[in-house]
C-alpha cells in the first residue's frame, strides 16, 4: 500500500529555487516496460507537473540508426513523463550489462531500462 503525505519541496530549474507543494509518496515500485522485475524506490515527491516532455525525447527512428543499439527491443513511448528517477535510487542506475560496439559506441542496460 503506498503511504503519502503533503509537504513543501524545494525545486530547483535552472538554478533558480522554488519551493511548491508535494506530496511524499511511499512504498512506490518500478520496473521496465517488459514488467519482469520490480524495483523499490526511495521516497518520492510529486510536482504537479515536470520540467521535460515528450519533445524531449530521443525519436526511436533515431535510436534504430545507432548500429550499437540495433539488438535492443524499443518501443515508441508517447505518455507523457511522469516519474524521473533520480540519484536519489543509484541502485537502479547501476550497471547490469554493458556491450561495447565499435568506434567505442556503448550500450548500458540497468535494472529498468537500457
Amino acid at each position: 500500500m503506498m503511504d503519502s503525505r503533503v509537504t513543501l519541496a524545494d525545486v530547483v530549474e535552472f538554478l533558480e529555487t522554488e519551493a511548491v507543494e508535494s506530496s511524499m509518496l511511499d512504498n512506490v515500485q518500478v520496473s521496465g516496460l517488459g514488467g519482469e522485475s520490480w524495483h523499490q524506490l526511495p521516497m518520492v515527491f510529486t510536482l504537479q507537473s515536470l520540467p521535460v516532455t515528450v519533445e524531449d525525447r530521443c525519436p526511436i527512428e533515431e535510436v534504430r540508426k545507432w548500429a550499437h543499439l540495433s539488438d535492443v527491443q524499443t518501443q515508441q513511448v508517447t505518455a507523457p513523463v511522469e516519474l524521473l528517477i533520480g540519484v536519489n535510487a543509484p541502485h537502479l542506475h547501476v550497471a547490469t550489462d554493458v556491450a561495447t560496439w565499435m568506434w567505442r559506441e556503448e550500450k548500458v542496460e540497468n535494472r529498468v531500462t537500457w
